[in-house]
């Protein structure tokens, strides 16, 4: 992509979940060669830090402007915005901003390139949403998808226009490495959301827990299911060895230390923070659940697959790697060596090369 080409880039929020890490890096290594804006719908606390080259707007100043609006005021500011930006290509993130920026450019000449960032059997739930992601993709000059499953699940109409592009994973997690401490600790990252499965982990826990009295799980995250995670744990007698923290800006640092990452989830996208854990090195159990982890580990050889809802199966696989340092030590080693090929400026490359190709028609 040798021209300059006007980029916009809208998430609802710069804060919070794996689509909007993935926002700032694209904006940030965009911008050094295009013209790169990054519309939220509001602003909010604790945002990813983009860089100087980055033009950073808002559609409302707050979210209590944003939430007292009705549906059609929003797509009538979204369209003004759209109007006066006039961008080259449109790239939303998250499947309800794809919706209303489809909506918002009726009529108009903008090039909108939809993202796949969940498994699209069963995300969004609701037979409307469904329908209306569909119509937007299908619509839409292109569409970016993490991974072969779930481009599957649409006609080949969109297939044929498609990229299959997988999460960067950071320069600064490639760099860090684990190294092990006798802190024995099982470490989870992730939205404390039905979808991440927290509730079959804990159960897993429990079991893994009668055998290994020395050993905490930590829980990093926020979301609806915190106070139902915290009475099962209370419930269950183990708040003196589970706990549940807040999202922290150490991340790395507990990647670096835990002697077990695990992924419990029942479906995904593509994990960041499973990648970003076997980027840095530390030992992954994952559930082998649509879509992402299979991509990622090939079980035995840098990684656990457990099935999916299986707590039995992820306690004694959390058992093997508990007693088996020589093992945690080989899945280290080969989780780094096969994140490599997820750098940052390699999946740049191949999004800058096919933005262009969009732009240009």
């Amino acid at each position: 992509m040798e021209r300059h080409i006007k980029l916009l880039i809208v998430t609802p929020t710069m804060a919070g979940g794996g689509a909007e890490r993935v926002a700032s890096i694209w904006a940030n290594g965009l911008a050094e060669r295009h013209q790169m804006y990054i519309l939220n719908f509001y602003p909010v606390n604790k945002e990813y830090e983009l860089s100087e080259k980055v033009v950073h707007n808002y559609l409302y100043e707050s979210e209590n402007r944003y939430r007292g609006e009705w549906g059609f005021q929003k797509i009538a500011r979204l369209r003004a915005y759209l109007h006066q930006l006039n961008p080259d290509v449109v790239i939303p993130l998250v499947t309800y901003v794809g919706i209303l920026v489809h909506i918002s450019s009726i009529g108009g000449k903008i090039r909108v390139i939809e993202t796949i960032r969940n498994n699209p059997f069963v995300s969004p739930g609701g037979k409307l949403m469904r329908f209306l992601r569909n119509r937007s993709v299908a619509v839409s000059k292109g569409c970016i998808f993490q991974n072969q499953d779930q481009m599957r699940y649409f006609p080949q109409k969109v297939q044929k226009k498609a990229l299959i592009l997988a999460n960067p994973v950071g320069e600064a997690f490639l760099c860090a490495n684990h190294w092990e401490k006798n802190q024995k600790v099982i470490l989870t990252v992730g939205r404390l959301e039905s979808q991440k499965n927290h509730v079959m982990l804990i159960d897993a826990f429990e079991v893994f827990y009668k055998k290994h009295k020395d050993w905490r799980l930590e829980i990093y995250g926020d979301g609806t299911e915190k106070e139902h995670l915290q009475r099962k744990i209370q419930k269950a007698g183990l708040q003196h060895c589970i706990e549940i923290f807040e999202r922290t800006e150490e991340i790395i640092l507990k990647y670096e230390s835990a002697t077990i990452f695990v992924l419990s989830s029942d479906y995904e996208g593509m994990p960041n923070a499973l990648m970003e854990a076997m980027a840095v090195g530390a030992p992954c159990i994952s559930t082998d659940c649509p879509t992402g982890p299979g991509d990622l580990i090939h079980s035995g050889r840098n990684g656990f697959l457990v099935e999916t809802g299986n707590a039995g199966e992820l306690a004694a696989k959390m058992e093997i790697l508990a007693e088996h340092r020589d093992m945690r030590e080989l899945f280290s080693q080969k989780a780094k060596e096969t994140m490599a090929g997820y750098r940052e400026p390699v999946i740049l490359s191949q999004l800058e090369s096919y933005i262009g190709k969009i732009a240009d028609l």
